[in-house]
């Protein structure tokens, strides 16, 4: 079991067909940056243990298309 830390900033994307993203920003801004999605049918998160290998030196920014809900 996991606990995935608290964004340290949540931006929504908007796509051209009004559909919106939301965008969590972890880590320092000063790394590289490293960008996550599910892409599979499983929630970002569930890939915890793999991205907070680099939370030292990067910076992550989750991408979660299934938390949206629809906004619009």
């Amino acid at each position: 079991m996991f606990t995935v830390p608290t964004p340290r900033r949540i931006e929504g994307f908007r796509l051209p067909d009004e559909t919106v993203i939301l965008l969590r920003q972890h880590a320092s801004t000063d790394g590289s940056r490293l960008l996550t999605s599910h892409g599979n049918g499983l929630a970002t998160d569930i890939y915890y243990p793999l991205w907070v290998r680099f939370l030292r030196h990067c910076e992550i920014v989750a991408s979660e298309m299934r938390t949206t809900g629809g906004i619009r």
